[in-house]
């Protein structure tokens, strides 16, 4: 399976973020993640992965500056938010906008 996290995501709000400096865990746990949500996997089953309890991006199981800042865990939150929105559990940012 080709692995897509090595070149550029843009989130949902329309920022970039260049994933090449990615290690081969992080690129796979985005794989897998995106994996999951194409196969319509629950948003609440995939917000636990990006930030519950074990969650492989959490470092010391916390939320810090740092984290919030990490490109990996950027994008996987970006990933969950998009299953959010496809499941009616979030406002898409685009059409919720006055």
């Amino acid at each position: 399976m080709e692995n897509k996290f090595g070149g550029i995501y843009r989130l949902l709000s329309g920022e970039e973020i260049d994933l090449s400096g990615l290690s081969a865990g992080d690129r796979d746990f985005l794989s897998e993640l995106a994996r999951q949500a194409d196969a319509g996997a629950d948003y609440f089953d995939l917000l636990l992965r990006v930030k519950g309890p074990g969650a492989r991006l959490l470092q010391d199981g916390m939320i810090t500056k740092d984290l919030i800042r990490n490109a990996a865990y950027r994008v996987a939150h970006d990933m969950a938010d998009r299953v959010g929105i496809r499941q009616g559990f979030l406002l898409d940012p685009v059409s919720s906008t006055p």
